[in-house]
């Protein structure tokens, strides 16, 4: 007997963008919490089926969905890194504000989770002014795995190359730069991951423009 069950679907959300959904839901018994979950750059959400799925025999309903520019949402329109820190926060509300909405809930707690970029954007999304509609839905809390919340000094971006994939990533959101991403460390974790070895330059301020500074309070 199946202890839990994994639906897909494609629905539709802000800025006529179609977004690949997933849901892993408890079988035969009401789950006790409900996740809504946000993954990192350049993954997508099946890589977490052996994980979400385990959640769900232990009782927990989870949502996520491929992010805009990212996973079956971007390959779908091959609009692989066309996104934006805005867009990203408003593609979490939308989801939010629907799957934590008290009459999809029962009384259940909900909790907002996020991996590495999706990490950032949970916390940003907690400390926006005025806050955003679903953030007072979040009845259980917020958990952060490895945050994006800002670059250490080793690795930290500079400047000027900030302001050029600004400046480029305006006027050419589709051009596309090699990673570097080694074949050998693509496989070194696990022979059958995907590994996206080109990206748009306009992921370039995204990332690290609109990275989260805790200290000066601009969450």
């Amino acid at each position: 007997m199946a202890t839990f069950t994994e639906a897909t679907e494609w629905e539709d959300g802000p800025e006529h963008c179609s977004f690949f959904t997933k849901r892993w839901t408890p079988a035969g018994k009401e789950s006790i919490a409900k996740l809504i979950f946000l993954h990192g750059f350049m993954e997508h959400i099946s890589r977490y089926d052996h994980v979400f799925s385990r959640y769900a025999e232990a009782g927990i309903e989870t949502f996520a969905f491929d992010q805009r520019g990212f996973g079956e949402t971007a390959a779908r329109t091959k609009t692989q890194g066309q996104t934006s820190w805005p867009a990203g926060l408003k593609d979490a509300d939308f989801f939010i504000t629907r799957e934590a909405a008290p009459d999809r809930c029962n009384g259940r707690k909900v909790f907002l989770m996020g991996h590495s970029m999706g990490g950032g954007l949970a916390f940003a999304y907690t400390t926006r002014s005025p806050p955003l509609d679903g953030l007072g839905l979040i009845t259980g809390g917020l958990v952060l795995s490895s945050p994006l919340i800002a670059q250490t000094p080793g690795v930290a971006t500079a400047g000027a190359l900030i302001r050029v994939g600004s400046f480029v990533g305006a006027i050419l959101p589709k051009l596309t730069l090699k990673v570097g991403v080694s074949a050998k460390v693509s496989i070194s974790y696990c022979p059958a991951a995907i590994c996206i070895t080109t990206q748009t330059v306009v992921i370039v301020p995204f990332l690290f423009i609109h990275r989260l500074r805790i200290s000066a309070g601009i969450l």
